[in-house]
């Protein structure tokens, strides 16, 4: 009978487990739904480094941004993203090798509505740090 109790209580525990973690990845997809525009840190004034990432509903994050050098209208990719837990998420490619460099896990340092801090240390740190539009 103890030996039952025992069981049913961490069948409990691990369903409650289950549960929270997710929710915690539904609550970040959700917090990272929609559009925001990548801040040069080094070069705050640089007008011509212009990007946005747009992480859509499913798994599609639209990547808008202006070549380098380019003056004209910005380019568009399509990538994927998956959320891996409450802070981390994966981009991958859909079918195409445009910026590569994305296709990385990456870990949300700082997330709140207006702003968020990402990094990734595959292959090295990088840092970005983005504006809610």
């Amino acid at each position: 009978m103890k030996f039952s109790f025992k069981i049913s209580i961490l069948l409990v525990a691990l369903a409650g487990i289950l549960v929270i973690a997710s929710c915690s990845k539904d609550s970040l997809n959700g917090k990272l739904q929609g559009s925001w525009k990548k801040i040069n840190l080094a070069n705050i004034s640089d007008s011509t480094q212009v990007e946005y990432w747009d992480f859509q509903t499913g798994d599609n994050l639209f990547v808008y941004y202006r070549s380098s050098g380019s003056s004209g209208p910005l380019d568009t990719v399509r990538l994927k993203y998956s959320v891996n837990s409450y802070e981390k998420f994966v981009i991958s490619s859909a079918g195409t090798d445009v910026l590569p460099q994305y296709y990385a896990t990456w870990t949300i340092v700082k997330l709140n509505k207006n702003m968020m801090r990402i990094d990734s240390r595959d292959g090295g740190l990088i840092i970005y740090d983005f504006e809610k539009q």
